[in-house]
């Protein structure tokens, strides 16, 4: 089973307002080349919804917060995400990447984008 984490739930188990000024200006960009196709009150509503921090997009850092995280599934899938991400556990001895390391199993990849100790990666979850 695959924890799904959805809308407010969002906001629980990421930071959104980490890389809050890269998020508007890549909002404004984004914007501005739209210029001619967006209304500008349209525009306008949708950057005050960035600014008030009731949406991440266009750029949503991967800063999970590890209390919230707990001790959830192997795997789980934020809402709106492509992606499927996999809880590895350092203090974990037995976990799925290392059974899979240790086997040398192949077809299988993986990339870190956050860390308890070092913190997000500068990635745009997005993007990826």
């Amino acid at each position: 089973m695959m924890l799904a984490i959805k809308g407010k739930e969002r906001g629980r188990v990421l930071d959104t307002s980490v890389g809050y000024e890269r998020r508007l200006a890549l909002l404004d960009e984004r914007l501005s080349r739209a210029a001619d196709v967006i209304a500008f009150g349209e525009a306008e509503a949708l950057r005050a919804e960035v600014v008030a921090g009731r949406m991440a997009h266009p750029f949503l850092a991967p800063a999970f917060i590890a209390d919230e995280l707990g001790h959830a599934l192997t795997f789980f899938r934020v809402e709106g995400l492509s992606r499927i991400f996999v809880l590895d556990q350092n203090e974990a001895n037995d976990s799925l990447l290392r059974r899979i390391k240790a086997r040398g199993l192949t077809g299988v990849a993986s990339e870190p984008v956050w860390s308890s100790a070092s913190g997000p990666r500068d990635i745009n979850l997005y993007a990826v």
